[in-house]
């Protein structure tokens, strides 16, 4: 049985947009109804087509042992759910095979691997042939299935293709009204079954994210600044992270950091006043509650790469759970770094966070320390704006007015003409980038009193509208204040605002780029996410050529145009049983005396009614007896019943020759 037009392709698109393979569905589905327009088709043997199950095989095989190779025991039933939807695309060589085949079928005898092994014994065995088209779908909608969201358009896309395949098979007796009632009524009670299926079906959560390799991961320790280095601030296009938000989540420009520190000299930051501390993994070995704190309000996913599986994470200020990361080991500062090890080369982690909670270590003596040889300068910029004498916000508010009205930013920086690049940042160029700003503010509000420390991080400002999700690319990489006001530790940033509109330059190769890196980011996805990734890597490149091997074979082969003919052709070029009918001339005969045949009317009702205006009714019945056997039985008639349908035909005729 076949599917109706164009089914077979929308259902693998369905597939792909359900599962997260549209880009894969839309070349499949391109590819299977291609076949209606071109005309090409090759003759396949049960050799041939053995290949293609073989491959099948492989793509099958090699899933299972990817998931056994790659997945923890806490994974094992989420990696299968993964592989099971991943399914049609392993199953898709076969259907292509068996769409360009001349048969448009397959042996299913081939697809059992008793019989594939004696198929060569017994070449005479009778072949079974069956159109996977159906079969097919019913796997893409499986599939589609295990990647189900809870959505109602996964129910009302499954709806629809159903009606559409019953359609096209529906009884002709039945009518259209009718039958699409109980069609709606079926749907509807399978409606109400679906939602009492969903809320006993378990979450299952997909997280096909990977990111483009970025540079060197911060460092949890110390921050080696640019600070007095001369010349043009590089501004990399290259994208590090991708962050999606909720409708609760922020809106850009908002930061996350990566690394907090609270000495500073020679023009680098360092960690000294916090150790690390281990986080201990929830059950599931993917959850981790970084504080004892009440439910996170507010969530946000972030894409990023580990490499080798070690790295700081970037989190929202008041990050206090961290869900879908798997890695072996996390530990973190009471500067709110947190390193993690052990884990993939791409990680897509879901971070609840409260910005109103206060999560870090209280204040140290370090976060009031100014190097002595700076101290003399940021005590009398202090001295001259007042600051002891405010309050900790009001003094927060004076230091931020005192760099937007006094200094500019810029990538470039010349010459340093003073001893300190801090000194001549402040007293002579008055311009720099946000490493100059963040170190000049933590220093000074600690010359005014108050707890300060330098963290470094990103600032998300850029909203991709390919990859529909918010970018961070190197260039975005921030450093910028914490402040302790009123109890809790507050972000200040005080690098001016034109910043932004400074990163955004950049050049007109950006957008191929982009669109490369997101190529990469998808692929990525697929191969690089997990710990184990070499097998993955491994056995791509064994399946690749193995198919270049086969299309290359197929490609040799002798294939067969099937040229468009019209009617009058088709019926010269194809006999069709039964056509030299000789019941044929009785019923142009009756349709000349105006007792034609309807449309609508089969043969024995026409032969009931009309049968008081012709003569010999019996014998008509028996001619059409013998025509039926003869056009649609596969045995046909003997060849005295053939004689005797002739001498019927001739006698009727005869007989109402002239009447």
């Amino acid at each position: 049985m076949s599917t109706p037009p164009f089914f077979l392709g929308a259902t693998l698109l369905f597939w792909g947009w359900q599962a997260g393979f549209l880009w894969f569905a839309v070349a499949g589905a391109a590819v299977l109804e291609g076949s209606r327009l071109l005309r090409l088709r090759w003759d396949l043997s049960d050799t041939d087509l053995k290949r293609v199950i073989y491959l099948c095989d492989l793509l099958l095989i090699g899933g299972v042992v990817y998931v056994f190779v790659t997945a923890g025991r806490a994974n094992l039933v989420d990696a299968f759910i993964s592989l099971f939807r991943a399914a049609p695309l392993a199953i898709l060589p076969l259907i292509v095979a068996q769409a360009y085949s001349t048969a448009n079928r397959i042996d299913i005898t081939l697809l059992r691997l008793v019989v594939r092994k004696k198929s060569a014994q017994k070449k005479d065995r009778p072949p079974r042939l069956v159109d996977l088209s159906y079969p097919y779908s019913a796997i893409c909608l499986l599939s589609a299935s295990a990647a189900n969201v809870r959505a109602p358009w996964f129910y009302a896309g499954f709806a629809v293709l159903l009606a559409w395949a019953l359609w096209a098979h529906r009884p002709r007796a039945a009518g259209p009204v009718i039958w699409v009632l109980l069609l709606v009524c079926v749907g509807g009670l399978g409606f109400a079954g679906h939602i009492g299926l969903n809320k006993l079906q378990g979450v299952v959560e997909e997280f096909a994210v990977a990111a483009q390799v970025p540079g060197d991961a911060p460092d949890a320790h110390k921050s080696k600044t640019a600070i007095g280095r001369i010349g043009s601030l590089k501004l990399s296009e290259k994208i590090l992270l991708r962050v999606m938000t909720g409708k609760d989540g922020p809106r850009p420009p908002f930061l996350l950091q990566d690394a907090g520190y609270d000495l500073y000299g020679a023009s680098t930051w360092f960690a000294r006043g916090s150790v690390f501390k281990a986080v201990k993994p929830g059950q599931n070995g993917t959850t981790w509650d970084l504080h004892d704190a009440p439910s996170a309000k507010k969530s946000m996913s972030i894409s990023a790469y580990l490499k080798g599986g070690t790295g700081v994470l970037a989190l929202p200020r008041g990050a206090s759970q961290i869900e879908g990361l798997p890695v072996r080991e996390m530990k973190q500062s009471g500067f709110g770094t947190v390193t993690v090890s052990g884990g993939p080369s791409l990680v897509n982690y879901m971070v609840g966070f409260d910005t109103d909670v206060p999560q870090l270590a209280p204040p140290q003596e370090t976060d009031l320390k100014v190097p002595l040889n700076l101290s003399p300068m940021f005590a009398k910029i202090a001295d001259d704006l007042q600051l002891k004498a405010r309050p900790p916000h009001e003094a927060i508010e004076a230091v931020t007015r005192y760099f937007s009205d006094n200094f500019h930013y810029a990538t470039y920086t010349k010459k340093v003409e003073m001893k300190d690049p801090v000194q001549d940042f402040l007293l002579r160029s008055r311009s720099g980038h946000c490493e100059y700003f963040a170190t000049a503010t933590v220093l000074l509000l600690r010359a005014a009193g108050v707890p300060a420390r330098y963290v470094t991080g990103y600032s998300v400002q850029e909203f991709s509208p390919l990859e529909k999700t918010y970018i961070v690319r190197s260039k975005h990489a921030h450093a910028w204040t914490l402040a302790f006001v009123d109890g809790a530790w507050r972000d200040v940033d005080t690098t001016p605002s034109s910043w932004f509109d400074a990163e955004k330059d950049s050049s007109g190769l950006t957008a191929v780029t982009d669109l490369w890196s997101w190529l990469v980011f998808k692929v990525s996805g697929l191969v690089w996410s997990d710990q184990k990734s070499r097998f993955a890597f491994y056995f791509i490149w064994i399946a690749v050529p193995a198919l270049i091997v086969f299309v290359w074979k197929l490609y040799r082969k002798k294939g067969v145009f099937l040229r468009r003919t019209n009617q009058r052709e088709q019926a010269a070029a194809v006999p069709q049983k039964g056509k030299d009918s000789e019941f044929y001339a009785i019923e142009g005969e009756l349709a000349r005396r105006g007792l034609g045949r309807q449309k609508w009317e089969p043969l024995t009702v026409w032969i009931d009614r009309i049968s008081v205006d012709t003569a010999m009714p019996d014998l008509l019945r028996q001619i059409v007896s013998l025509h039926y056997r003869y056009r649609f039985d596969p045995d046909g008639l003997s060849g005295q019943e053939r004689e005797a349908l002739k001498e019927a035909a001739r006698a009727w005729l005869a007989n109402n020759d002239g009447r």
